[in-house]
């Protein structure tokens, strides 16, 4: 189930090219990946941060402040977590930032490191 859930959180990704995603798509992949309560935050928190970082487009990127770039529906910075091409990084969740197909797991490891949900 957890699968199938993931496989059609990544469906929409692909489907939606730059669309913004439904809420309540969102919601579900969120509640399957064990979001909902995680790091003591309720599922409702999290679609606020969705919402308010990149208005649920998968595909929204910022141009951030001294060469930090935000990408994906939970705007995963390049500097500490996401790597880009020629750019140094400290890669925490060592993945490509042209290829955040898994946002859900690197919020989770962001939440983790920060202990709190004030990265966003």
């Amino acid at each position: 189930m957890r699968l199938s859930v993931l496989s059609h959180f990544c469906l929409l990704l692909v489907a939606n090219k730059a669309k913004p995603l439904y809420k309540c798509n969102v919601a579900e992949a969120l509640k399957a990946e064990g979001m909902d309560r995680y790091g003591g935050y309720s599922l409702g928190d999290w679609l606020c941060v969705i919402h308010y970082t990149s208005g649920f487009d998968p595909e929204y990127e910022d141009d951030g402040f001294a060469g930090q770039n935000h990408y994906g529906i939970f705007q995963i910075d390049s500097h500490n977590w996401c790597y880009e091409d020629c750019v140094s990084s400290k890669k925490k969740c060592n993945v490509p930032c042209s290829n955040l197909k898994d946002d859900i797991a690197c919020a989770k490891k962001i939440v983790s490191s920060y202990d709190d949900i004030d990265y966003w």
